[in-house]
């Protein structure tokens, strides 16, 4: 027995309630796969270990916070920064620092790095990614 204007939802509406709810919602989780959350730690620290030449297992996350960056010539992406401690080589000794390391996301390269850098002929971009490793585009 239902109070007056407050109405039951039937048997059969179930099914096209379920429904609705789950093409609100599928969309929704298709994004977070494709770079809506943060990296993990242990992506993270796989990418760093390779960006820097060290084992993963030296590396400590601090944090891994969403942002975006803006370039010199205006253009904005969503990043994670990911923050560290790690070893470094400083005037022929390891000394731990901390290290900042902006990722981004595609679904070709997953969690990727970028860096720009010069090589014999021009410039070139190192990319470490989480699904190809480290490739270079020339």
């Amino acid at each position: 027995m239902n109070e007056p204007g407050v109405r039951s939802v039937e048997a059969g509406m179930i099914r096209p309630l379920i429904a609705c709810t789950l093409i609100t919602i599928l969309p929704l989780t298709s994004m977070a796969a494709s770079g809506g959350q943060r990296p993990t730690a242990e992506i993270s620290k796989q990418l760093i270990a390779s960006i820097v030449g060290i084992p993963d297992g030296a590396i400590r996350v601090a944090s891994i916070i969403e942002g975006s960056i803006r370039s010199e010539d205006g253009f904005e992406q969503r990043v994670c920064r990911v923050t560290v401690v790690h070893p470094f080589l400083d005037n022929g000794r390891m000394v731990r620092r901390i290290g900042h390391y902006d990722f981004s996301w595609s679904e070709e390269y997953g969690w990727f790095h970028q860096e720009p850098f010069q090589a014999a002929g021009g410039e070139q971009v190192r990319i470490w990614s989480e699904l190809k490793g480290m490739v270079i585009i020339p």
